[in-house]
């Protein structure tokens, strides 16, 4: 706090603007000398809304600063909302899965018509979220961080002993005193670094998605999350729009047409040139053999839970609210009514109504993030939803496989191929080649928005034939 020069002169400028120190007591107090390392710099004409003083945080034997400021109340906004999630408690389990095991699914097996597959599938659904919902009470919380796990209550009251022994230190010159409360500080910093160490070794460990939780333990640690409670804000027609409602219709509009409209014109500008053939002229010459039409093979109660168990135990959720992990929990005593759906929808070739449905979450990918063309699509399927494709999918998989369908250079998405036998495949012929003392070439393409500018009129015309 000593006056010299170079402070007067930046105190002299500040004071031209009003503006002055507000911190005049020290923040540090040790057993020879005092010193204030923090600054708060404040318009003074306004210190009459205000009051600093000094705060020991536990943390470090300097003293945080309390700026309290006196300012108009305002309207507690979204940010401080406590979020409403399903309670789900070992009791609460016990009496869904109780009340499950006396449902007789009269409106599935004794569907009035006996061939409506949405008829089936809406009686079965509301029953499931009648006893969901029943079984499951809603309740207020706030969010928490995982990543702060590791503070035990033994550590809490450590640091609360650490306080109070810092307290005493500041008023005493006892030198024994201040001898052990260095020792305790260095002995309860190597046990926080040990919680910490054990806690996200087991975050990590236990996790289903292992390269995920270590990104966000790191994001933690540095400081560096992602705010979901940010407002998303879009550049529309010149004008920066946060309404809601608007944001939705403008996403679901770029998201359902935009794209779609750009491949139309793709295929205008195709249908024009002379060199460019019919999507179907190649799929001919790919397979000139007539196919076999694909066998519906009836649906197992070894396939549904064999699919089932293949799910993910994850707690998101599609807008039927209901989580994978309480799905394949359920599942023993719904198979029965599931598999007569299943079976129903594959000899009709109807997949029903409510299973169509996606919750669609614009996720900023990167660029500018008021521009459409920096956010991709998220789909939220229900776990439903993802027992019935994969029925689909896996007759799909084997008539493709049985008529060799799939390019044998496919490897992704395919039975007994992997990424990793790719690159295995690259690797063996580059090697071989430069043995060999050939020219070796690779071209590598990557197609933005690859997914999403699929044609949906040329997919189903080649699965058509």
């Amino acid at each position: 706090m000593t006056d010299n020069t170079k402070k007067c002169q930046i105190m002299l400028l500040l004071q031209t603007y009003n503006l002055d120190y507000v911190v005049t007591f020290p923040t540090r107090i040790g057993t020879v000398s005092a010193a204030t390392i923090d600054k708060i710099i404040l318009d003074s004409s306004k210190n009459d809304n205000m009051i600093v003083e000094p705060y020991y945080n536990g943390l470090s034997d300097h003293d945080a600063q309390l700026l309290t400021l006196r300012t108009p109340a305002y309207k507690i906004t979204e940010l401080a909302t406590p979020r409403h999630v399903w309670s789900y408690e070992a009791a609460a389990v016990n009496a869904f899965k109780l009340s499950l095991s006396f449902e007789n699914w009269e409106g599935v097996f004794n569907c009035l018509n006996d061939n409506d597959v949405n008829i089936m599938f809406n009686n079965f659904l509301n029953v499931y979220l009648r006893i969901f919902y029943s079984s499951f009470p809603l309740h207020r919380t706030m969010s928490r961080d995982r990543c702060k796990g590791w503070i035990t209550k033994g550590i809490s009251i450590s640091c609360r002993h650490k306080k109070d022994l810092y307290l005493l230190r500041k008023t005493t010159n006892n030198t024994l005193l201040h001898r052990y409360y260095k020792q305790y500080c260095k002995t309860l910093t190597s046990t926080i670094q040990l919680a910490k160490k054990l806690h996200y070794n087991k975050l990590i460990s236990e996790s289903t998605d292992k390269p995920k939780t270590a990104w966000s333990v790191i994001r933690s640690l540095t400081n560096r999350r992602v705010r979901n409670n940010e407002r998303t804000m879009l550049n529309i027609d010149g004008k920066i729009v946060q309404n809601p409602q608007t944001l939705a219709e403008t996403f679901n509009k770029y998201f359902s047409h935009t794209v779609e409209e750009s491949v139309i014109k793709t295929m205008k500008q195709n249908k024009n040139d002379p060199n460019i053939e019919s999507h179907l002229n190649y799929v001919v010459d790919a397979y000139p053999k007539p196919i076999p039409p694909i066998r519906w093979k009836p649906v197992t109660k070894k396939e549904l839970v064999y699919i089932s168990k293949s799910l993910k135990g994850k707690k998101s959720y599609g807008y039927d609210e209901i989580p994978s992990w309480i799905v394949k929990l359920s599942m023993p005593l719904i198979i029965a009514p599931l598999i007569y759906i299943c079976n129903k929808k594959l000899f009709t070739g109807t997949f029903p109504n409510r299973l169509k449905f996606a919750q669609i979450s614009p996720v900023f990918e990167k660029g500018n993030n008021t521009e459409m063309t920096a956010y991709r699509p998220i789909s939220l399927l229900t776990s439903f939803s993802k027992i019935f494709e994969n029925v689909i999918y896996n007759r799909l998989l084997l008539h493709t496989d049985e008529n060799k369908i799939i390019a044998r250079i496919q490897y992704g998405f395919t039975n007994k191929s992997s990424t990793e036998l790719a690159i295995f495949t690259l690797l063996h012929h580059t090697l071989l080649n430069i043995n060999s003392k050939a020219l070796v070439c690779g071209i590598f393409c990557d197609l933005t928005k690859a997914f999403d500018t699929v044609n949906h009129g040329i997919l189903m015309s080649k699965l058509e034939y």
